[in-house]
């Protein structure tokens, strides 16, 4: 992938475009996921957007043995 498509690259299109689709088989080892929330809490409780999508794909992952407890997972949050 050109350096200057990676804006390109993170929008749907772009990950359609320059993506590989991986199955339920693919051996992979994800170092890290990052997660969105909508709030979280200082033990690190999460409040998503409710469709339940992180889950299903951090489940996914980790039956597919991608990642493990130890894998760091991060989000973004504000201060307040």
């Amino acid at each position: 992938m050109p350096e200057d498509s990676l804006a390109t690259a993170a929008t749907p299109a772009g990950a359609a475009k320059y993506g590989t689709p991986v199955g339920l088989d693919a051996a992979l080892d994800v170092g890290m996921v990052v997660v969105g929330s909508v709030a979280v809490a200082r033990n690190g409780a999460r409040i998503g957007k409710g469709e339940g999508f992180a889950e299903l794909e951090y489940g996914m992952l980790m039956w597919m043995k991608a990642i493990s407890s130890s894998t760091v997972v991060a989000t973004t949050v504000h201060d307040v």
